[in-house]
C-alpha cells in the first residue's frame, strides 16, 4: 500500500512540509531559559531598539561586531512588535528563517530529481526532524540565518548552472542569498555549505560548465556585484566609523579559531549523529558503494552524497571545532538519507532481502519503544506528572499511538506509514513534550533577579557589577549593568553585583567600601552550566 499517493503535486508537497514546519518551530519557544548565545543577540537586539544602536551593534553599552547584524535587525524588529521582553518573539524569525530554508530543500530537491515529490518531501522532513536543526531552528543564535540564506542562494545557483531560463533572476537570487548569508554571520556559510557545494557539483556536473560561465558571463556579473555589495558595506561603514575596535575584535575572533576549541581532525566524523533520530538510517545511506546501484538517480545521489562528505572534510581542517558548526551538514545529509528511504519505500514489502531491512527495523523499532516506556517516567521523573498531570497523561497517549502506528506499520510492512508515524512522534515531543520538560529546565536552588530589582526601586539605590556581568544576567535585568568604577561614581550607597565565589574580603581590596552588607543572592542556573551563573549583591555605602 502506498500510504504517500496524497503527495500527487509539488503544491501539496510544500504544503505537507510546511504544516509541520509550522508544528515543530512554532508552538513553545519561549519554555526554554535563554542560553549565553542567545543572550548576547537579544541584548543586542534590545540595545537597537532603546539605544539606536542599528549599525554600530553593542552589547550591555559596549561595541559588538563579531557577528553582522541581519539576524538582529530582524529579532529587534520581532521584539518591538510582540514585546522585547518576550522571548517567543526573540525566537521567532530563527524560527522563521528555518522554514524559509526548509523551502529551499524542498525546492532545491525538486529541481535535483526532476520533480519527484516524494523525494523531495522526505528530505525537507528528514531535515526538518533533523536535532540539530531543531535545536538551532528554535534557539536565537545566528547559525541558521547564515545557512538557510545560503540554501536560497545555492537553490538559484544550480537553476543558473543547468538552465538558460530565467538567468537573470536565478543570479540576482543567487547573489541575494549570498549577501544575506555573509550578513548573517560572515562567510562561515560560504566555507562550510558554499564550497563543498561547488566541489560536489564539479565532479559530478562539471562538463560543459564552462560553456555556461561564459555564455552568462553577464549575469554572472550581475551575481557577484550584488553578493560583494551586501556582504562589504556593513563592514566597511563600522571600519570607517570605529575601525580600532573592529580590527581588535577581528583579531580576537581569528585567533579563536586557532586556539580555542581545537579538536582532532577526525572529531566530525560522528557527523551523522547530530541528525538525531535519523542516525541509525544516516549510516546505511552514506554507505555509497552499497546505495549507489540502489538509488532511482545515481547521479544525483553521488552529488548529494559527496556534498555532504565534503563539508565534513572542510570542517574538519578548522581547529576549532564545536558539534553545532556541523548544521550545514544536516541539509546535504537529509538529502542523502531521503534517496535511502525512497528505496526502502520501494523494497521494503519484497519477500527477501532480511538484511536490508534492519537498519529500519532497529530504527522505527527504538522509537516505538521510547514511545511504549515513556510512562515509566511517572516513576523516574515523577515532577513531570506532579507539575502538569493532564499534559502528561495526553502526552503519554500521543506517543503510545505513535509508536503503535509505527509497531503496526513494520508488521504490515507499511514502511510509508512508519515515517510518517515517526513525523508524527516529533510533533507530539515539541508540541506537548517540551512544556512538560520545563521543570528539568531549573535546578532546585533558582532565584532570580526579582528581589535585588525591588530593592533598587524601593530605595533608588543603582547597580553596578563589580566585574563584566555574564549576558544572561544583563539580560534578565532588563537593561545595561555597568561596572564599577570608583574613579567616576559619587553615589552615597549602590546595589553592587559580585559572582558567588567572590569573597568579602576580594571586594573590598578591589574597592575600599566604607560599609558592605550581602543582602541576597541569584542563581540563574540549569542543569550543566556548572555555577557559572550564581551571584551575590550587596549593598554598599561609599562615604
Amino acid at each position: 500500500m502506498n500510504d504517500l499517493q496524497f503527495l500527487k503535486t509539488k503544491t501539496i508537497g510544500w504544503y505537507v512540509v510546511l504544516a509541520v514546519a509550522l508544528a515543530i518551530y512554532i508552538p513553545n519557544l519561549s519554555v526554554r531559559p535563554v542560553n549565553i548565545m542567545e543572550a548576547r543577540n537579544f541584548i543586542t537586539a534590545r540595545e537597537m531598539l532603546t539605544d539606536n544602536h542599528w549599525l554600530l551593534t553593542t552589547m550591555n553599552g559596549f561595541p559588538r561586531y563579531q557577528k553582522p547584524p541581519l539576524p538582529t535587525w530582524l529579532t529587534a524588529v520581532s521584539g518591538a512588535l510582540f514585546g522585547i521582553d518576550s522571548v517567543w518573539a526573540l525566537r521567532l524569525p530563527a524560527a522563521l528563517i528555518t522554514i524559509m530554508g526548509l523551502f529551499f530543500v524542498y525546492r532545491f530537491t525538486l529541481r535535483l530529481s526532476d520533480g519527484n515529490v516524494v523525494l523531495s518531501v522526505s528530505s525537507s522532513l528528514v531535515v526538518a526532524t533533523s536535532f540539530y536543526v531543531i535545536f538551532a531552528g528554535r534557539n536565537g543564535q545566528w547559525d541558521i540565518y547564515t545557512h538557510a540564506f545560503m540554501l536560497g542562494a545555492l537553490y538559484y545557483l544550480f537553476q543558473w548552472l543547468q538552465s538558460d531560463h530565467h538567468t537573470w533572476r536565478n543570479a540576482i537570487g543567487c547573489g541575494i542569498g549570498i549577501g544575506c548569508s555573509f550578513m548573517s554571520k560572515g562567510p562561515v556559510s560560504m566555507f562550510a555549505l558554499m564550497l563543498p557545494f561547488l566541489i560536489a557539483y564539479g565532479c559530478t556536473y562539471g562538463k560543459g560548465t564552462g560553456v555556461v560561465l561564459k555564455k552568462q558571463a553577464g549575469s554572472l556579473v550581475i551575481l557577484f556585484s550584488i553578493a560583494i555589495g551586501l556582504s562589504a558595506w556593513w563592514p566597511l561603514y563600522v571600519s570607517y566609523y570605529d575601525s580600532q575596535t573592529l580590527e581588535a575584535i577581528a583579531n580576537k575572533e581569528t585567533t579563536s579559531w586557532v586556539v580555542r576549541n581545537v579538536r582532532p581532525f577526525y572529531y566530525y566524523w560522528s557527523f551523522f549523529i547530530q541528525s538525531g533520530m535519523w542516525t541509525l538510517l544516516a549510516l546505511p545511506a552514506i554507505t555509497y558503494p552499497y546505495m549507489k546501484t540502489r538509488v532511482s538517480l545515481p547521479k544525483e545521489y553521488r552529488f548529494a552524497i559527496l556534498w555532504t562528505l565534503c563539508s565534513v572534510l572542510l570542517l574538519s581542517l578548522v581547529p576549532e571545532k564545536k558539534s553545532r558548526y556541523l548544521l550545514p551538514v544536516l541539509f546535504p545529509l537529509g538529502i542523502v538519507i531521503a534517496f535511502y528511504l525512497e528505496y526502502m519505500f520501494k523494497t521494503f514489502p519484497i519477500k527477501g532481502k532480511r538484511i536490508e531491512k534492519i537498519p529500519l527495523y532497529i530504527h522505527f523499532g527504538i522509537l516505538s519503544a521510547i514511545g511504549i516506556l515513556f510512562p515509566l517516567s511517572y516513576y523516574l521523573k515523577p515532577i513531570l506528572f506532579q507539575e502538569q498531570p493532564y499534559l502528561w497523561s495526553l502526552f503519554s497517549i500521543f506517543l503510545l499511538l505513535s509508536a503503535g502506528s509505527m509497531l503496526y506499520a513494520l508488521i504490515k510492512k507499511r514502511i510509508q506509514l512508519a515515517f510518517i508515524s515517526s513525523i508524527g512522534f516529533i510533533l507530539f515531543c515539541v508540541c506537548f513534550g517540551i512544556p512538560l520538560a520545563k521543570p528539568l529546565f531549573f535546578t532546585e536552588t533558582y532565584e532570580d533577579l526579582t528581589p535585588m530589582v525591588a530593592y533598587s526601586k524601593k530605595y533608588e539605590l543603582p547597580i553596578y557589577a563589580l566585574y563584566t556581568p555574564t549576558p544572561e544576567i544583563v539580560w534578565k535585568y532588563g537593561k545595561k549593568i555597568p561596572v564599577f568604577d570608583v574613579h567616576y561614581r559619587d553615589e552615597d550607597r549602590i546595589i553592587l553585583l559580585v559572582q558567588k565565589d567572590i569573597e568579602e574580603e576580594t571586594i573590598q581590596r578591589e574597592i575600599r567600601f566604607k560599609d558592605i552588607q550581602q543582602v541576597g543572592h541569584i542563581d540563574l542556573n540549569s542543569p550543566g552550566n556548572r555555577d557559572r551563573l550564581r551571584y551575590k549583591w550587596f549593598i554598599c555605602s561609599l562615604k
